[in-house]
């Protein structure tokens, strides 16, 4: 077979894709790397733990004090509000960088059940808040006998 027999592609759409920087495939696996949202950005990072009988849920919110923090709970979502003090503005100085910001940012975290008030617990130390959520209760089958 001569080079000019073999079967040639079609030098449309299919050539694009051979030319394509990344495959379908990474598109996908782009989804799977940390991003910077806007609530991390201008937010905290937490973590979720998941134990037998409860959920842990840790925030980093260094440097913010327990008054500016505030925790609610409805239905199965519970949400970490943080309202970080105003800064006094400077506007003589010429800031090279400024990272330092006030405002509020908040987090929530969607439970897999609908949880009571009395069912979590609030700590917050080393600018590390932590919250526990005690899963509530499997449900008993109750039997009903046949008369």
């Amino acid at each position: 077979m001569t080079h000019s027999n073999l079967p040639q592609r079609d030098s449309g759409l299919l050539a694009l894709m051979d030319n394509w920087p990344f495959t379908l495939g990474d598109v996908f696996r782009l989804t799977e790397r940390p991003t910077l949202t806007a609530a991390t950005r201008r937010g905290f990072p937490i973590d979720v733990i998941e134990e037998d009988k409860r959920y842990i849920i840790e925030a980093s919110v260094p440097g913010i004090n327990k008054d500016e923090i505030e925790v609610s709970l409805e239905d199965n979502n519970l949400t970490i509000q943080i309202r970080q003090g105003s800064k006094t503005e400077h506007s003589d100085k010429n800031y090279v960088c400024r990272e330092r910001w006030s405002g509020i940012a908040s987090r929530t975290v969607s439970l897999p059940f609908t949880s009571g008030e009395g069912d979590v617990e609030a700590s917050l130390k080393d600018g590390v808040l932590t919250l526990v959520v005690n899963k509530a209760p499997e449900k008993q089958v109750k039997k009903i006998s046949i008369k």
